[in-house]
């Protein structure tokens, strides 16, 4: 396998965990922060940036629009696709960050948030669901009317047909199946598991 393009950096990326493909841009993301390349004739160049000292560390990032919406220590922030600065819609630090449907959920380490564009416009939500800090969600996988919320060792799967009124229809503990890293759907209808 050969690489089409490389992007090198005079600051290696010992503190980014985060890639993500937008267009003929690519989204570098994690602890310092951010960094936006673009793609050009196979060849990658940064077109802007925004540091640890700026926004904090970056946990997820989800696209809007022309926007990007990131997940951050400081807050949940949006910023252009150049990233030359960020505005601040949520102030309560971001474990995570994803979009299902219409609607965005996000947790900050004891519960998870159902929300829109519109309502963070105000700084509101639709629904809270309290998981608690023990529980400790980190982040949320969303696909189709639904959402895995990944914790410290558990994880739960959140019906959210009705983004008003989300209901958890499955528990997923460590002690029967393991540590959960990651996850991605499959077809077919949400399981109905109680880790049991």
């Amino acid at each position: 396998m050969f690489p089409l393009a490389e992007y090198s950096r005079s600051k290696d990326f010992t503190h980014w965990h985060g890639v993500k493909i937008l267009g003929e841009k690519i989204l570098i993301y994690g602890e310092d922060g951010i960094e936006i390349v673009g793609i050009s004739k196979l060849r990658l160049k940064s077109v802007g940036a925004l540091n640890r000292q700026s926004i904090g560390s970056i946990a997820a990032v989800v696209p809007h629009c022309d926007e990007i919406l990131l997940a951050s220590g400081r807050g949940l922030l949006l910023t252009d696709q150049n990233a030359k600065s960020a505005k601040r819609l949520l102030r309560r630090p971001i474990k995570g960050l994803d979009s299902v449907n219409k609607s965005l959920g996000f947790p900050d380490g004891a519960s998870v948030y159902i929300s829109s564009m519109a309502l963070l416009a105000e700084q509101g939500f639709l629904e809270k669901i309290d998981l608690g800090y023990e529980f400790g969600p980190t982040r949320v996988i969303g696909f189709d009317d639904g959402a895995i919320v990944l914790g410290k060792a558990d994880a739960v799967i959140i019906d959210l047909a009705n983004p008003s009124k989300p209901k958890i229809v499955s528990r997923l503990e460590r002690k029967e199946i393991g540590k959960i890293e990651d996850a991605v759907a499959a077809n077919g209808p949400l399981p109905n598991h109680h880790g049991r």
